[in-house]
Parts: C-alpha cells; structure tokens; sequence
C-alpha cells in the first residue's frame, strides 16, 4: 500500500505551487496594483505619486504659508484625479512615512488610468499606498 502526503485537500503532485514570499494571489495584485499607482503621475505637478507622498509627509511639519498651499495642492490633485487621500500614520507605529494614501475612489483612478483596469482597482477599496 503507498500513501500520499495531502496538503490543502490536493495530493503534492497537484498541490500550487507557492507564491513569491508566500503571499496569497490577492495580495500579489494588490502589491502590483500599489507600485503602478506609486509611480503615476500626479496632474499639474510633475512629480509621481510616491514622490508627492514624499513631500507632504516632508512638509508636513514646516508652519510656512507656501508649505501648507503646496501640501493642500498635491493632495488635492491625488485625490480628485486619482482617488487617493492622504491619511496620517500613529506616530507611535515608527514607520517610514507619517502618512500614507488610501484609493478611496477606484473609478476616479481608473478615469484618469484606464490602462490600470487589469489589476482591478476597484476590487481593492480602501488600498492603502505608501
């Protein structure tokens, strides 16, 4: 008698293989779905999206009136071109950034970068970026 060793309800031999890092299929495509958006363009700028979240978060801390016109610009245009709003990090979690952006309206992100439709932005509500 041999016996085969079972995972997952599938015998090895048909057993998947595992993803990159062991991440499940849907996080693969929402990682892919972040670095695309990460490096759009943000409208009226010139910078890209991760370079934007870099600056608010840079300036976020400069009392200067020109600062603060700059940091209300950029948010602006990530959030009514692309979908994205900009949302404060706990200071006490000590990451990288002190804020990060959440696709709050696939639709808008997917008006202005239909070619982003393959990764479905709108099966990822609430994506947090950065």
């Amino acid at each position: 008698m041999k016996f085969k060793v079972i995972e997952g309800g599938l015998a090895t031999a048909e057993a998947p293989r595992p993803s990159p890092a062991g991440m499940r299929p849907g996080a693969i495509e929402e990682e892919r779905l972040r670095q695309a958006i990460l490096r759009l363009p943000v409208p009226d700028t010139g910078i890209t999206v991760e370079a934007a979240l870099d600056e608010v978060c840079a300036r976020l801390d400069n009392a200067e009136l020109s600062s603060s016109e700059r940091l209300e610009f950029l948010c602006w245009q990530m959030q009514q071109e692309l979908g994205l709003r900009f949302q404060l990090v706990n200071p006490a979690l000590g990451l990288a950034r002190d804020g990060f952006l959440s696709l709050f309206n696939p639709a808008a992100l997917l008006h202005a970068h239909p070619e982003l439709a393959g990764l479905h932005p709108k099966a990822h509500p609430f994506l947090h970026v950065g």
